[in-house]
C-alpha cells in the first residue's frame, strides 16, 4: 500500500522526474519548482489528510471509540485545515469536500476503500492499517519537503511529518497491546503536573481521588507544564491535557505550528 501512495504522490508532485506539468508563466520557487507544482502537491496532501480523518473516524466508530483512532482523527482534521490555509495563502483553491469517504482522486479513493475494508475486520487489523497509512504519509511528506524549497510549505509539512511520526508510534504501541489513555496523546513522556485529576493515584489509574477529584493530572509532552483540558469536579481531566514538545497546543500529536 505504501507503493500505491507513492504512486499517487508522484502523480501529484511530478517533481524531480523531468515531467513538466506547469502552465506557461507560472512563477518559480527558489529551487525552480513552479507554483502549479507546489499547489498540486498541497492539494493532494489536503485530500490525503481528509482521507486519513474519514478513515480513522470510521474505524474508531466501528470499534466502539477505540483509541488512538478517535484522538488522531481530530488531529487529522487540524492538519487538513492547516494545509487548506496554506493552499489559500499560495493562491490556490482548496478541493471541495464530498461525502465522508468519497474522494475525487481515484488513488486516494482506492487507498481509503482498501484500508477501510481491512480495518473493519478487527481492532488489531485496524491498528495495522493505521501503521501502514502513517508510514506511507511519512514517506510522502519527507519527499515533498525535500523537493519543495518554500519556507511556508516546509514549515507546515514539517509539522505534519512530526505529528505523523507520533501517530505511527501510537499505532505501533496499540498493536503491541499498549493502548493509550484517552486524555491525550502527544508522543512525549509524561510530565509531573498536578491538578484536578481525571483518575486517582499517579494520574492515570482508577476513577477519582477525593470529592473534587484532586490528584496528579495527566500530561503528555517533553518536560513542559500542561494546560488543563477541563477544570471541574470529579472525572474531568486536570492540568496537563494535550500538549506537544514545549507543553502547548490543543491538537493531539500535533505541534502548535499546525494552526
Amino acid at each position: 500500500m505504501s507503493t500505491l501512495l507513492a504512486t499517487g504522490v508522484g502523480t501529484a508532485l511530478v517533481l524531480g522526474t523531468g515531467v513538466a506539468i506547469a502552465q506557461s508563466g507560472d512563477d518559480d520557487t527558489d529551487d525552480g519548482t513552479t507554483t502549479t507544482e507546489v499547489l498540486d502537491a498541497l492539494q493532494f496532501n489536503v485530500e490525503e489528510e481528509r482521507m486519513a480523518r474519514d478513515l480513522y473516524d470510521e474505524l474508531g466508530e466501528a470499534h466502539d471509540g477505540l483509541a488512538p483512532f478517535t484522538q488522531i482523527q481530530r488531529s487529522e482534521q487540524k492538519h487538513h485545515d492547516a494545509v487548506s490555509r496554506l493552499i489559500e495563502l499560495k493562491g490556490g483553491t482548496v478541493p471541495g469536500e464530498g461525502e465522508p469517504g468519497e474522494f475525487e482522486n481515484e488513488q486516494i479513493q482506492t487507498m481509503y476503500d482498501d484500508w477501510l475494508e481491512r480495518g473493519l475486520v478487527s481492532p488489531d487489523a485496524a491498528f495495522e492499517v493505521g501503521i501502514e497509512l502513517e508510514k506511507a504519509d511519512i514517506e510522502h511528506l519527507e519527499s515533498a519537503i525535500d523537493e519543495i524549497d518554500d519556507e511556508d510549505v516546509d514549515r507546515v509539512l514539517g509539522n505534519l511529518l512530526n505529528a505523523s511520526e507520533h501517530h505511527l508510534a501510537a499505532f505501533e504501541a496499540a498493536a503491541a497491546g499498549e493502548l493509550p489513555d484517552t486524555a491525550g496523546m502527544n508522543g512525549g513522556r509524561r510530565g509531573d503536573g498536578s491538578g484536578p485529576g481525571m483518575r486517582p493515584g499517579a494520574g492515570d489509574q482508577g476513577m477519582r481521588q477525593g470529592p473534587d477529584g484532586q490528584g496528579p493530572g495527566r500530561q503528555h509532552g517533553l518536560d513542559g507544564p500542561g494546560r488543563a483540558l477541563h477544570q471541574g469536579p470529579g472525572g474531568l481531566a486536570g492540568q496537563g491535557g494535550h500538549q506537544h514538545g514545549d507543553g502547548t497546543g490543543d491538537c493531539p500529536m500535533a505541534s502548535t505550528d499546525d494552526d
